[in-house]
C-alpha cells in the first residue's frame, strides 16, 4: 500500500511542476536540453519538407501548364505546314503552285 501512496505522490508532484523547483532538475538538465534541441530539429525539419511539397506542386503545375501550351503550339505549326496554307500564304504575293512535276538534270 505504501508503493501506491508512492506512485500517486510522484504523478501528483510530476504533475503540479515540482521536480522543476528540486535539485534533481540540475542532474537531468542536459538531457532535458537535448530534447529540446531535437523537438526544434524535428519541427524544423518538418517545416523545410512542407515548403519543398508547396513547391513541388508549384512547379507540377507549371510543367503541366507548359506542356499544354507546347502542343498548342506544336498543333499550329502542323497545321502552317500543309500545302493549302502555304499556297494561301503566298497567293497575295501571285507565287502560284507548279503544274509540271521536278525533273532531274544529268550532268555530262
Amino acid at each position: 500500500m505504501a508503493e501506491k501512496k508512492f506512485k500517486n505522490n510522484n504523478i501528483t508532484s510530476l504533475l503540479k511542476g515540482d521536480f522543476i523547483l528540486g535539485k534533481g532538475i540540475v542532474r537531468h538538465l542536459p538531457f532535458i536540453l537535448m530534447l529540446f534541441g531535437l523537438a526544434l530539429i524535428s519541427i524544423s525539419s518538418s517545416l523545410h519538407s512542407e515548403k519543398l511539397l508547396e513547391k513541388s506542386i508549384k512547379l507540377e503545375k507549371e510543367v503541366e501548364y507548359l506542356s499544354r501550351i507546347h502542343t498548342a503550339h506544336k498543333l499550329d505549326l502542323m497545321k502552317m505546314y500543309k500545302r493549302s496554307e502555304i499556297e494561301k500564304l503566298v497567293l497575295p504575293y501571285e507565287i502560284k503552285t507548279s503544274l509540271t512535276p521536278p525533273f532531274i538534270i544529268d550532268r555530262k
